[in-house]
């Protein structure tokens, strides 16, 4: 359970501001309210991941058609540098001779994922869809955090990403 008084002293806020953050959370369906004003995060199926990753599906491909028709040379380039990084640190979970830095490497990897997810939305020049695929992402973000992968799979996933992003 979370406090919205214990997490505020713990980061070092004031409590309405992070009284108000949790309820956001809880409004976009992060965060469950219980009763006396705590709250837990939600528990998320594979469902939900399927049903954001359509979402998120429909809406950049979208996104990503008016990028298309908007994209300036300076956008193009640097997209082709978050692919050069992705495959840079493909590269290095190919390589790795322990698992003890494969999640910094996953890490780079989702960052360098986002980077150009972002780039493509941006170039589309509207920040409703900006903001909604932000909010997106961010959920993936949390999604992915509470359905563990095994390394093999987080590999071929990395791999299948890149080649759908060139």
């Amino acid at each position: 359970m979370l406090s919205p008084a214990k997490v505020a002293k713990e980061i070092g806020v004031s409590y309405t501001p992070m009284r108000e953050a949790m309820i956001q959370l809880a409004t976009e369906g992060i965060l469950e309210q219980a009763p006396q004003g705590r709250m837990y995060v939600k528990t998320f199926s594979r469902n939900d991941m399927h049903e954001l990753f359509e979402f998120r599906r429909t809406l950049e491909g979208g996104a990503a058609e008016l990028a298309a028709e908007k994209l300036t040379p300076q956008q193009l380039s640097d997209l082709r540098a978050c692919l050069q990084e992705h495959r840079k640190h493909l590269g290095r979970l190919i390589r790795r001779t322990s698992n003890d830095d494969t999640e910094d490497i996953l890490n780079d990897l989702r960052r360098v994922d986002i980077q150009f997810h972002l780039s493509v939305i941006a170039a589309g020049g509207n920040p409703k869809i900006t903001k909604l695929v932000n909010d997106m992402h961010l959920l993936t973000r949390i999604f992915e955090r509470r359905i563990p992968q095994a390394v093999e799979s987080s590999h071929k996933l990395a791999c299948r990403i890149y080649a759908y992003h060139r």
